[in-house]
């Protein structure tokens, strides 16, 4: 169960008249506070747990559920040439909270040459069926391959996002990171990336701008049509409003290519958070399982 509270108070002074009321006939006040607290059984993926929807007291503690629609177009215009097109549109659609139905169009233009790679991209989002974001970014990349098992690389990113909606404005902001890593290969069938990454979020809002950084790695094994993939990165965060905070997370997956169109996936990931504020400390655990359809043309 996940928690959300908000607290205010207001004060009130007043006095009493008559003798038997002794000093209560001077002028004195009291303070009350006032709390209001949500709870949903499970966080959604891309918004907070209780954003703009207003509160529902007939919904209960009942769990809610997803239908997820992907479709990822990749171009190569020129044959010769390591330039890359990819269009992604995405589509979420709660079984109850329509507020939360979530929408995505992304493209990027990418060229990934064996040295050097760099990107741009473009992104709108829709919440609810109303605007929600924009955001523009891009990437550059360089990596030295010094054998057939050992290839150093660095990356930098830089993305700005703008939120539509007035509850969502202290997260606009700019986000940018450099993260060096090295990958590693054993043949054909195993492969694992190892990085450090440091980055800054510039969010509007104080509570939400932050450095970060931490180590990442993931390992990949194939083997014909089975792969499996293990991940997780360990994040420290310190926030400009003073809180600090270590992420762990970790994800594991299965996948089974069923023609050279469709497979299946499956796999399980972990969230724990810790808080120099306990309200911010929380352990989420999600499993996932579906099916994916390629189509390169």
């Amino acid at each position: 169960m996940y928690t959300v509270s908000v607290r205010d108070h207001f004060m009130i002074a007043h006095s009493f008249q008559g003798e038997a009321f002794g000093p209560a006939q001077r002028l004195h006040g009291a303070t009350y506070v006032v709390d209001l607290e949500f709870r949903r059984p499970e966080l959604d993926t891309n918004v907070p747990l209780q954003p703009i929807a207003p509160a529902d007291p007939q919904a209960g503690d009942k769990l809610d559920g997803a239908a997820l629609l992907v479709g990822v177009l990749s171009l190569r215009p020129l044959a010769r040439q390591p330039l890359v097109v990819d269009v992604t549109a995405l589509y979420r659609r709660l079984l109850r909270l329509h507020d939360f139905d979530f929408g995505l169009a992304s493209a990027t233009v990418r060229w990934d040459g064996r040295a050097f790679s760099a990107s741009i991209s473009g992104e709108g989002m829709l919440l609810g069926g109303a605007p929600y974001a924009l955001g523009i970014g891009g990437q550059l990349g360089a990596r030295l391959r010094l054998s057939d098992g050992v290839t150093p690389w660095a990356r930098y990113t830089l993305r700005h996002r703008a939120y539509q909606p007035d509850a969502y404005g202290g997260y606009s902001g700019l986000t940018h990171a450099g993260v060096l890593g090295v990958t590693l290969r054993a043949g054909r069938q195993l492969r694992a990336d190892l990085g450090y990454t440091l980055g800054e979020e510039r969010a509007e809002s104080s509570d939400l701008a932050a450095w970060f950084h931490g180590p990442t790695a993931e390992l990949e094994w194939r083997r014909g049509p089975l792969g499996v993939n293990l991940g997780g990165s360990l994040g420290a965060r310190a926030y400009d409003a003073g809180r600090r905070d270590l992420l762990l997370a970790a994800s594991t997956s299965v996948s089974v290519d069923l023609s050279q169109l469709v497979g299946l996936l499956g796999g399980v990931s972990l969230l724990r958070n810790w808080s120099s504020d306990s309200g911010f400390e929380y352990v989420k655990v999600t499993a996932f399982a579906g099916a994916y359809l390629v189509l390169a043309p």
